[in-house]
């Protein structure tokens, strides 16, 4: 009973660092960064599932941001609405952030957010090289939605390396891009200019892939430390550094 009370004093504690007060009826509207109020937009259709989300990654520090000492330049690819950027703005208050997101529904939240947490916002897919893509919508909500390669296809897609590029080295880099890692993973050449990874890995993008085929590709692109959450899914997280 005891461990109850201060696990929800604990949970409690966090949301009152953003200036929330957590309740059964609280409504997500604003948060504290940096001595500022910033407004949070959630496409209304989804707001329970990006609140979720907002606690995961915000809360639960999902992507182990507390325990990255260090980052000038952070690169996130599959920005959705931007609630990673907002994590890692208030973890790194100087950082240099690039977002990158392919899917125009959540373009306009993912600007707003942008704007107030002094993020460079790319409306663009992530691949082994530039090309179009289409976009595959999800029942499941935009934090599911796929890209698929298509010549004539209405969004465009910048490549690893220029991503890379813009950015010079990234000592963090934040992939979530619904199964386009494992064609990113190609390109080895450019991977030795990312520090950091913390990622969300899909083994149903691949056929035949394990969580041993993700540490290979891991070791073989030049990370030494891996740490995969193996939770028996297609899915899960992943971190590297070198």
């Amino acid at each position: 009973m005891l461990q109850r009370v201060i696990s929800s004093l604990s949970y409690r504690a966090k949301w009152a660092q953003l200036g929330v007060i957590y309740g059964r009826s609280f409504r997500l509207e604003h948060i504290k960064l940096g001595g500022k109020r910033l407004s949070l937009d959630f496409p209304n259709t989804e707001r329970p599932r990006q609140e979720h989300e907002f606690s995961k990654i915000l809360i639960d520090d999902c992507y182990r941001l507390k325990e990255v000492r260090h980052a000038q330049t952070i690169l996130d690819i599959g920005s959705n609405i931007g609630l990673f950027a907002i994590a890692a703005r208030r973890r790194f208050p100087r950082a240099t952030i690039h977002c990158y997101e392919p899917n125009p529904a959540v373009i306009p939240y993912l600007q707003s957010h942008c704007t107030q947490t002094r993020c460079q916002l790319f409306p663009a897919a992530v691949g082994l090289s530039e090309g179009r893509v289409s976009l595959r919508a999800d029942d499941e909500g935009t934090l599911f939605s796929t890209t698929v390669p298509n010549p004539s296809g209405g969004i465009p897609q910048v490549s690893f390396a220029s991503a890379i590029e813009k950015l010079g080295t990234v000592d963090l880099l934040k992939l979530d891009c619904e199964g386009a890692e494992w064609e990113i993973f190609d390109d080895v050449t450019t991977w030795k200019s990312v520090h950091r990874l913390a990622m969300e890995y899909h083994l149903w993008a691949r056929e035949g892939a394990t969580v041993a085929t993700l540490r290979e590709i891991l070791s073989a692109i030049g990370f030494q430390q891996i740490d995969i959450r193996d939770e028996g899914f297609q899915w899960g997280l992943a971190f590297a550094s070198r």
